[in-house]
């Protein structure tokens, strides 16, 4: 991956896949080591900031299943999450603004998209704030101050992609390559939309790691079925040419080369990332359940104005625009 810079911002064609090293220091660490004394911030551990990356993108499901915005879509907006946090900081942005507006964008490149851009942003912010526990109405100064944000957010995002938002979802090419291996009722297989469910679902639950930006898509998209035939128990038909079947689906894979070693490498990762986020959610279910109780909220879910003056944000956002 080409470092941050001005070839991204001007729309260069990247792969969005990062080496070891850099996924091992985000500058969500580098600006909390660097202002910690200025701001008071708490410098980020690579634990924390893989915290953060878990409730963004579980933002962005809840918010998503809420207005039955499709799979895909949320999961496009899951990878556009990951990449940004990958070129910015989590205290630079605030995650509920991020993953509020890369749902937004999201939905924008979808064909499913059937509203204005306004109203769609207004949708899913009103969502997004009732889900912090905030109910307000749409002609309310507060509610114009974070519709105000997630635009600015909107701004910010397109300036760090340089306006390349697109990506590739395995949730969406998970079906595809099921399809292309003739697993249908036609051809005698019963349970190519079972085998479809479970390995969108899988795909699903790791989508708070960073494996988007360690493989390509098709190869996770392969690794989830193969990890969704392995619970279901069953056999994936061979091919007549005697390939392995992951072989005869991705035929835009870039890499064939040891795609058997990946395979395995992304479903011992998912695994271990599933194990951590059950231990995440365990941790966290006294403290859900204080806060239930004393009738708030998490304040770092909690959309709050910046400490950063907006028209100083906008500013260095125009310069870093012109830059490019």
């Amino acid at each position: 991956m080409a470092a941050a810079g001005a070839s991204l911002f001007r729309g260069a064609k990247v792969d969005w896949i990062y080496s070891e090293d850099r996924l091992s220091h985000p500058p969500s660490m580098k600006l909390a080591r660097s202002s910690r004394a200025a701001q008071g911030q708490v410098p980020a551990t690579l634990e924390v900031e893989r915290v953060w990356r878990r409730e963004a993108v579980g933002h962005i499901q809840t918010v998503s299943s809420s207005l039955k915005i499709p799979v895909s879509v949320a999961a496009h907006a899951a990878i556009l999450l990951h990449r940004f946090y990958m070129e910015q900081s989590f205290l630079e942005f605030r995650k509920f603004y991020v993953a509020t507006c890369c749902l937004l964008i999201a939905m924008k490149l979808s064909p499913e998209a059937k509203v204005s851009h306004m109203a769609r942003a207004k949708d899913i912010l009103r969502t997004s704030l009732r889900r912090t526990g905030m109910d307000v109405k749409d002609d309310s100064p507060h509610f114009q101050f974070h519709l105000d944000e997630l635009l600015y957010c909107e701004r910010a995002l397109l300036a760090t992609f340089g306006f390349n938002v697109d990506a590739e979802v395995p949730q969406a090419l998970i079906p595809k390559y099921v399809n292309a291996m003739g697993l249908t009722k036609e051809n005698g297989f019963t349970k190519g939309n079972e085998l479809i469910i479970n390995a969108v679902r899988i795909a699903n639950s790791v989508g708070g790691s960073t494996l988007c930006l360690e493989y390509p898509a098709p190869t996770i998209a392969c690794a989830m079925i193969q990890s969704a035939v392995t619970q279901m128990a069953i056999e994936l038909p061979h091919s007549s040419s005697g390939k392995p079947w992951y072989e005869t689906v991705t035929v835009t894979l870039r890499d064939k080369a040891g795609m058997k070693d990946q395979l395995g490498a992304i479903l011992l990762r998912a695994k271990d990332f599933m194990k951590s986020e059950q231990l995440h959610l365990d941790s966290q279910a006294p403290t859900a359940a204080s806060s239930r109780r004393s009738g708030g909220s998490s304040s770092s879910n909690t959309p709050v104005r910046p400490k950063r003056p907006a028209s100083e944000r906008r500013q260095s956002l125009r310069k870093r625009s012109r830059d490019a």
